[in-house]
């Protein structure tokens, strides 16, 4: 399935009507991300239950600067999203079609991103990649994160 902003709205609508509690995983596609996703989709299959994948983004402000700055922002902004959505595509394909998927993608900064996100889906499991994460450190950002919500962090 190609992930456009349409199948996107749809797997966050039926997220949010979504009551039980579920597996929200960060979406990294370096060799110990893939790790993560796998083991998030292994959990939530055995759990039954939903699993959201979030693809973090770094927009660039559209609202300062010259026309032409904005202009490229816009432009920056809209590969952006492509690339999210492609990289939303081949998780897709590294999970399979096992648990129940619901796709997302958030703008930076990473830890209320995902604690946003989570705040809505309501997980009781968070999984977040070890390695990968260059800038966000899974270590620190799993702490930050226990200490906004009522969901356990696991870093794989």
């Amino acid at each position: 399935m190609q992930i456009t902003p349409e199948t996107e709205g749809r797997a966050a609508a039926s997220s949010s009507e979504h009551t039980e509690k579920g597996v929200l995983a960060v979406c990294d596609l370096s060799r110990g991300g893939r790790a993560a996703l796998r083991w998030a989709a292994d959990a939530a299959l055995a759990r039954d239950t939903q699993l959201t994948v979030v693809e973090l983004v770094r927009r660039e402000r559209g609202d300062v600067g010259c026309g032409h700055c904005r202009q490229g922002a816009a432009l920056w902004n809209q590969h952006l999203d492509e690339i999210a959505s492609e990289r939303l595509a081949r998780a897709q394909a590294l999970i399979g079609d096992g648990p129940r998927v619901s796709f997302e993608v958030a703008e930076e900064p990473a830890v209320s991103a995902v604690a946003q996100i989570a705040g809505r889906v309501r997980p009781d499991l968070i999984v977040l990649p070890r390695h990968g994460l260059g800038w966000r450190r899974g270590a620190s950002a799993a702490a930050r994160l226990r200490q906004l919500g009522e969901w356990s962090v696991t870093v794989i």
